[in-house]
């Protein structure tokens, strides 16, 4: 069975044109960066750390390869504020109550952090120093 890319419910959100992914192993490696969308490139899910929790939680591909990401996101907050909150800010946050923090460890998530000395990944496992850092 193929997965489709579709076009997301809400329209501020940046996708290219539906295209055929081809099937993806059941669990994928998530990689968080800096924009506002969801797709899959070289057998990994790239999610943009300004994607609202709103959107995870509907996202086709997510449902279908992650399912363990999308329902700690249905369960977390409330509906008004999954629709502002994001999966960067809820990660960045540091707090030790951090809803996304264990499906994206259990799947053996990478983030991709830009600072001063350039792009770099680390593993979610380094992320996560302490509450609050």
């Amino acid at each position: 069975m193929a997965i489709f890319q579709t076009r997301p419910r809400l329209s501020t959100l940046s996708y290219s044109e539906p295209k055929r992914l081809g099937r993806l192993p059941r669990r994928s490696a998530v990689v968080v960066f800096s924009v506002r969308e969801v797709y899959e490139v070289a057998e990994r899910i790239r999610i943009g750390a300004a994607t609202r929790l709103a959107d995870l939680a509907a996202h086709p591909l997510l449902e279908d390869q992650v399912p363990v990401l999308v329902q700690a996101v249905r369960r977390m907050a409330s509906p008004q504020i999954r629709n502002v909150a994001t999966i960067g800010g809820n990660l960045a946050n540091g707090s030790p109550c951090c809803d996304t923090a264990p499906p994206l460890l259990v799947l053996g998530a990478r983030a991709e952090i830009l600072g001063a000395d350039g792009r770099r990944e680390v593993a979610m496992t380094e992320f996560f120093r302490g509450p609050g850092e």
